[in-house]
């Protein structure tokens, strides 16, 4: 498999050995190092780490030993360090294409359970239109379920993006191709791998008044429904891939009805200048009624047919990009990651190439980013790096020396579907235990990277972090 290259920037430093103290005091019983300031404060060499965001910058492949004190929490217990690394995503690696055959445009990953995935896509078998669902229990077996009943094999109907919630499928779909987008809920019948689907229409439930749509719908971990869709309004969609820099947000608290009320801050908006012109363009299906946009400069970077996944507290985007200026060809996967909904999301990097209209789905614990037509897939085994290990120390004669460390242990976070969700991955973190450690009031810690940055470390007792990550 080729494994894409980090896309981070990393300093060229020479293998070095950083040793600092951190014995800061935060309210409350979690102490943690997070900011700049934080950091800086704490460190006694080697300043010229920290980025201005906060994080600890490594040199890549090279070994690097950092050294800390922390003080423990009140209470009483073993203690665990957790470690954080930045928001990023550059792990994802080609597979062959895991599509069922048959199917190219427009595809569809949605997981509802392990062993239980569905997919959506245009099927040949329906005559060269409309889109057919299918079921797997590997990923490799696909049985076909038929055409979606509402749109009748119709070439005009989209599918764009599908969630699931008690039992039921919502897959939605545009009408006419790149507006308005449509909704069928499907009901489970006799779930798992001999399941069968009874399709009810919902008919349009987001008025779109950009024209663009290619949507991605989200349930998040707090219930709500987020609809992300292109926004056409700033570019001339034509000559960018139907894809823009812009995206809105709508919200519903039953993923059929709100959508058109609830207008939420932009999730992406990487627009240029707007110059106070207008230009038009023909869309396929506007019977020759131009669309108006308004004209910005320099030339924009283009994103589309939006995918989403929550993991943990994080929430990742990934995208059609069209690179700004570019050709038809210059068409690459762009994903973007946010704390929060309601943040808008920074642009995390690019990989691959071609039009991919990307699908993503956690499945027995892998990611997965299924693409169309082509004859690769991408898969993950989530987003965070390896090269990271740790160990703790204490110092029971208080006179400045460690006399006793544990093991050094190697660091990573593992991955759990969240229970009735479909898009929500749940996150164990990166933890060192105290192995064998006396309870004392402070602990040391090491962290050895060989390459991996660090965002954020703080320590708990380990029974409040169990309580925490519901274990």
């Amino acid at each position: 498999m080729n494994k894409i290259k980090p896309l981070h920037c990393l300093f060229s430093l020479a293998p070095v050995l950083l040793y600092f103290v951190a014995s800061v005091v935060f309210a409350g019983e979690t102490h943690h190092l997070m900011t700049a300031v934080e950091w800086k404060e704490a460190l006694q060499q080697g300043e010229e780490w920290v980025r201005e965001d906060g994080v600890l910058t490594f040199p890549e492949k090279e070994k690097t030993v950092i050294r800390g004190i922390l003080p423990a929490p009140a209470g009483s217990g073993k203690v665990e360090v957790t470690v954080q690394q930045p928001m990023g995503w550059d792990t994802w690696a080609q597979i062959p294409d895991l599509a069922p055959k048959g199917t190219s445009d427009a595809p569809v990953l949605l997981p509802v359970g392990e062993g239980d995935v569905y997919y959506f896509a245009r099927s040949k078998s329906s005559g060269g239109g409309g889109y057919h669902a299918f079921h797997s229990t590997d990923m490799k077996t696909w049985r076909s379920l038929g055409p979606i009943s509402a749109q009748n094999g119709a070439k005009t109907a989209w599918v764009t993006t599908a969630e699931y919630h008690d039992g039921k499928l919502y897959v939605y779909y545009d009408k006419p191709n790149d507006g308005d987008p449509h909704l069928m809920v499907g009901t489970i019948v006799n779930p798992g791998s001999e399941s069968s689907i009874e399709w009810e229409s919902k008919g349009r439930v987001f008025d779109d008044p950009s024209h663009g749509s290619d949507t991605a719908i989200i349930r998040t971990s707090d219930g709500k429904w987020h609809l992300i869709s292109e926004d056409w309004s700033p570019i001339n969609a034509r000559e960018n891939s139907w894809d823009s820099p812009l995206a809105s947000r709508r919200t519903s608290s039953n993923g059929v009805t709100g959508f058109n009320e609830n207008v939420e801050k932009p999730p992406v908006d990487l627009r240029t200048t707007a110059t106070g012109k207008s230009g038009t363009y023909i869309h396929p299906t506007s019977r020759n009624k131009p669309f108006e946009y308004e004209i910005h400069e320099p030339a924009q970077k283009a994103f589309g047919d939006w995918t989403a996944i929550q993991v943990g507290d994080r929430y990742y985007l990934y995208a059609d990009y069209h690179l700004a200026g570019g050709g038809k060809g210059d068409i690459k996967i762009g994903y973007f990651g946010s704390t929060s909904m309601d943040n808008q999301f920074t642009f995390l990097g690019e990989f691959g190439q071609g039009h991919p209209d990307p699908s993503i789905g956690f499945v027995d614990g892998r990611f997965y980013l299924m693409i169309q037509r082509g004859k690769i897939d991408w898969v993950s085994e989530g987003p965070w790096q390896k090269g990271l290990r740790g160990r703790l120390g204490v110092d029971a004669d208080q006179d400045g020396t460690v006399d006793q460390w544990t093991e050094w242990q190697e660091l990573t976070e593992t991955y759990k579907r969240k229970p009735g969700f479909a898009r929500v991955v749940d996150v164990k973190p990166a933890t060192i235990q105290a192995k064998g450690l006396p309870e004392m009031d402070r602990y040391f810690f090491e962290l050895e990277s060989r390459g991996p940055d660090v965002e954020r470390i703080w320590i708990k007792r380990a029974s409040e972090a169990a309580a925490l990550s519901g274990e």
